[in-house]
């Protein structure tokens, strides 16, 4: 059993390690010391001290390990990975850098480190020979000529003892999955502060938009722009402006591009670097024979281009640099000998964007700055789920000639959405393992004691569906989700090493499934298995042609992830029969552009079926559909799409729905095309829960509801709040569970019966079993403020209203405060412009601001605001419609409502079981009093009546205490005034909890909400 990781270990063992160093200090100066030998002999002691598990005693596969140890991989003349990543649940969290003590910890070692850093999207880079430590905080875009910029922490090894918990604190393993660094970042400033050294400026907190997505959007923003500038200068422009042709050859040319660049950076052979055929063309410019001669391509162009290969105008020059990459291009996809790769798929397919004209000039300087030593950008390291997110946006825009110029611009649905948002990847992770990871585990504990064969032939019969893919963020999780099942099934099947003659039959048997790396023991997945994961697993759909590009495009990097061309090689090797296989496996037949919502029944007419791209999935995915539809649907669909009204007539008859909110549909989607106890998972607006208009999406989803989980504000930027929604088809289940996010992790609080959404109205979501429990408890004595009272909004006179004279005092919602009026009144208002009696403030009425306080901190809850007027203010005083006049009858007092209104209890009701935890706007109208319960009270009875009038003595007391307090002069009588105060409120909120019979334990379940 291996031993506590405590400090006072970590103590002990950094002093053993810093004792030993001082005292091989010379020796480990020498050159011969290597940097494998400083790793063994000090960095994974000090960091398993630290509690990391360094050589992965649990037996997690490569990507879910704690610690990714990298080797010495040189890359086009440079290692381009750090020597360790560390990652708790899953989550990359910091790396490190590792150098011998012989090399000084200079300025390119800084900026390696950073970049690794910054390209997996971590804020913290470590860098140390041991001699030294630093610590860098990774804000934004490292330069190399700024070695000291984000320097947090820099210590000389005599340090360690003196620092120790200071360490322990940044880098424990325990320390770090508790978000300790989160937290440290959160203490720094936000701005820099003073005009010290240049590094000072940057120890702030890190600024999610100087993150490398946000920052590589604007570079392909910038690349996009002037790619089309050059574009449009040097073609024929009636062509270009045919449809999206612009849009489209720009991103095809940059997707092509950057494909070959991330595959170089990875090592994967591509027969020739681009950067290489640059410096060739460069070589031999102003040659005449230079197309002949220039590039020694083993393979010719084809013979004659598709029909549609277009020509815009004018073909590229034979001796061009343009020339020469779509040679390159040609080559990758044919099948040539075996020695040589080819890609195929539908990437390098040939098209009209390979007879465009580019100058030279830009296409040498993009190449140049992609593959430039000191670029920012390591493709090697960078998330295909970053490339994702960027993609997602750069989909959303369009390229067009403005003036001179290029502009690029939202498109008109982006415009109306108010821009396009990425899924998060832990939304994404939650939402594939709710759906695909609950299939894929039911595969492997069924098949547990079955052979390969038998968990194969179930998990190749998994079909996994977005119908809305956009740039395939669901898609690619899907994928490598199923990945992970095959690489634990195949890792547990795998004999253990002191076998080596049963391991080595089983490689051999198993060589087209996986290959295991003889230093590590690593199972890895083959390529031929993951080409055959893609076409028989993953399937997506998008209206727009680009996204379907871009998706196939995140799926081949995706599956190329971790393959180099010693990888491949081997590959070949053990399959030498099927060498001839290309590397990339055609996705049209997964892939597909189409209207998901829009059949061809939608019209008569072809034109109208082609402007809509009318799909129909029993024709598409014929196979799939016959055999009962997919086994999982996923993905976050678009909301609120734009439509007509012919669409919108057709979209009503199809679902059967008066809503044509597209998120809605999307969800009715999923009842026709999930198989039976298939799983369905979308992310979509939390009106869904609670809104009205979404009532016949509840009544028709709520019977399949697996998981509801209240997700909140997802964007900050979007003003709608989010809900996932997990759905079984055809399930028999009576409850559903209640979950909530917070942060970036999913809480699961318990069942609840569905029955739930017919008693309170809605589906509830973010609260226990226990809360729920409570609620009913309240609304045992099926009475309600409804029942007692008439809530009726003031009148419409804001424009009438004056700084001047007037008869009548004017309050609006602001002035309404906590037993008391907050702030000084509107104004005035003349006898003759009073014409609606609703503005009038009537005897025994409560009022009330119509717009519910929202307080996030230090928790969310909802303050409803609410007082009476006094006597001397009901007969001049008037209300606007900001204020709702809560008329009570008898024998109940106003005071006795407003004490209900302002109480602990009644606002933690209203927020969890009325207005659903929301953060919307929220109105104070009769909806709300005629669901917020009444306690059972009997005024036949002196008891009951002395109760009552006991609550009254209260906000009498109050109404005369917050008035005196917000009037205070000095500090001792502002204390003594709060005292009281807060002591009559105390008593109020027992006397409620009284009224309402809670238990102790009821109460707490209250308070400490």
């Amino acid at each position: 059993m291996p031993t506590e990781v405590t400090f006072e270990s970590f103590e002990r063992e950094l002093n053993r390690l810093v004792e030993s160093f001082g005292k091989r200090l010379a020796e480990l100066k020498q050159p011969g010391y290597a940097e494998a030998q400083l790793r063994d002999d000090f960095l994974n002691p000090m960091f398993r001290a630290l509690g990391w598990d360094m050589e992965n005693r649990a037996g997690l596969i490569q990507k879910e390990r704690e610690v990714e140890i990298e080797s010495a991989t040189q890359i086009g003349g440079g290692r381009k990975r750090a020597d360790y990543l560390f990652r708790t649940d899953k989550r990359d969290r910091f790396v490190c850098e590792a150098k011998k003590p012989a090399e000084d910890l200079h300025a390119r070692y800084a900026f390696q480190a950073k970049r690794y850093a910054w390209n997996k999207g971590v804020w913290v880079a470590v860098l140390t020979d041991f001699e030294e430590l630093k610590v860098y905080l990774v804000g934004g875009k490292p330069r190399i000529d700024e070695p000291q910029v984000g320097e947090w922490k820099s210590w000389h090894f005599r340090q360690y003892p003196l620092i120790a918990r200071e360490i322990w604190d940044l880098l424990a393993r325990d320390k770090i999955a508790a978000d300790g660094i989160d937290q440290l970042l959160e203490a720094l400033p936000k701005k820099a502060i003073g005009t010290g050294k240049a590094r000072q400026q940057w120890l702030i907190k890190p600024d999610r938009s100087r993150a490398l997505d946000s920052d590589f959007l604007e570079f392909l923003d910038a690349t996009r722009r002037d790619l089309a500038a050059d574009i449009y200068k040097h073609n024929n422009h009636a062509e270009l402006l045919e449809g999206n042709k612009l849009t489209e050859s720009v991103q095809r040319i940059i997707d092509r591009i950057l494909f070959l660049r991330i595959c170089e950076d990875r090592d994967i052979d591509t027969g020739q670097r681009l950067e290489s055929i640059v410096e060739k063309w460069r070589k031999n410019t102003g040659d005449e024979d230079t197309g002949r001669h220039a590039y020694q391509q083993p393979f010719e162009l084809h013979d004659a281009p598709p029909a549609d290969y277009g020509t815009c105008g004018i073909r590229a020059p034979k001796d061009s640099l343009w020339h020469q990459v779509v040679r390159h291009f040609r080559a990758l996809d044919r099948r040539p000998p075996t020695h040589v790769p080819f890609f195929n798929g539908n990437l390098f397919k040939p098209d009209y964007t390979e007879a465009i004209v580019i100058s030279d000039e830009w296409l040498a300087g993009f190449i140049g700055d992609l593959s430039d030593d000191e670029s920012p950008y390591l493709f090697n390291v960078i998330d295909v789920e970053i490339l994702g997110s960027v993609y997602e946006r750069f989909l959303g825009k369009v390229v067009r000639p403005q003036g001179r110029g290029i502009t690029i611009e939202d498109k008109p649905e982006v415009r109306k959405a108010g821009g396009v948002y990425y899924t998060p990847r832990y939304i994404v992770n939650y939402i594939v393992e709710q759906t695909a990871g609950k299939l894929l585990n039911g595969i492997a504990s069924e098949k547990a004691t079955e052979g390969l064969k038998a968990f194969a032939t179930r998990t190749e019969k998994l079909r996994l569906l977005d119908p809305a893919c956009g740039s395939g963020s669901f898609l690619i999780r899907a994928f490598e989700r199923v990945c992970e099942h095959w690489q634990k099934r195949l890792t547990a099947a795998l004999p253990p090493r002191i076998e080596k003659e049963a391991r080595t039959v089983w490689e051999k048997k198993h060589r087209a499934l996986c290959w295991v790396d003889v230093e590590t023991g690593d199972v890895h997945l083959t390529v031929e298995l993951k080409r055959k994961i893609l076409t028989q697993n993953i399937y997506g759909v998008d209206l727009d042609a680009a996204a379907v590009e871009v998706t196939q495009l995140s799926l081949y990097l995706k599956m190329l992830e971790n393959e180099n061309r010693t990888t491949l090689h081997r590959q070949r090797e053990l399959l030498a029969a099927e060498t001839d296989i290309a590397l990339l496996p055609p996705l049209q037949d997964n892939i597909k552009c189409g209207n998901s919502l829009i059949a061809s029944d939608f019209s008569m007419l072809p034109a109208d079926l082609v402007r809509v791209h009318a799909f129909d999935w029993p024709v598409q995915f014929a196979p799939i559909m016959k055999a009962g539809g997919f086994d999982a649907v996923i993905g976050n669909p678009p909301y609120g799409a734009e439509l007509n009204d012919e669409e919108r007539q057709y979209l009503q008859k199809s679902f059967g729905i008066s809503l044509t909110d597209t998120a809605a549909l999307f969800i009715l989607l999923k009842q026709r095309l999930l198989k039976p106890h298939g799983l369905g998972g979308y992310i979509v607006p939390k009106p869904l829960l609670y809104n009205s208009n979404w009532r016949e999406i509840r009544e028709k989803i709520i019977v399949e509801l697996s998981i509801a989980c209240d997700c909140g504000k997802v964007w900050p930027e979007v003003k709608l709040e989010q809900v996932i929604c997990v759905l079984e088809k055809a399930s028999k289940t009576s409850a559903y569970t209640s979950a909530s996010r917070v942060g970036q992790a999913i809480r699961h609080f318990g069942k609840l019966d569905k029955n739930l959404c017919a008693e309170f109205q809605f589906i509830l979501s973010n609260v226990t079993p226990t809360e729920v429990k409570l609620a009913q408890k309240l609304k045992l004595s099926a009475r309600y403020l409804g029942h007692i009272l008439k809530n009726q909004r003031g009148a419409m006179l804001q424009s009438s209203v004056s700084a001047g004279t007037g008869f009548y005092t004017v309050l609006g919602g602001k002035q309404i405060g906590r037993f008391c009026l907050a702030e000084t009144p509107k104004g005035r208002l003349a006898k003759a412009a009073v014409t609606d009696a609703k503005a009038l403030v009537k005897s025994n009425s409560v009022l009330v601001q119509n717009i519910v306080a929202h307080i996030e901190n230090p928790v969310d809850h909802i303050r409803i605001i609410a007082t009476v007027l006094p006597n001397e203010l009901q007969g001049n005083s008037v209300i606007l419609d900001t204020i709702n006049q809560l008329s009570v009858a008898a024998p109940f007092s106003a005071l006795f409502v407003a004490a209900l209104l302002n109480s602990k209890l009644i606002n933690w009701f209203t927020y969890r079981f009325i207005f659903a935890r929301a953060i919307r706007t929220m109105h104070f109208d009769a909806p709300v009093t005629d669901r917020i319960p009444l306690c059972n009270l009997d005024f036949s009875s002196p008891a009951d009546k002395d109760c009552h009038d006991t609550v009254v003595e209260q906000v009498d007391r109050l109404l005369l205490l917050v008035p005196k307090l917000r009037s205070a002069v000095s500090e001792s009588e502002t204390a003594t005034l709060q005292n009281a105060i807060a002591a009559a409120e105390q008593r109020m909120d027992a006397l409620v909890y009284q009224l309402y019979g809670l238990t102790p334990d009821e109460i707490n379940i209250v308070e400490g909400s």
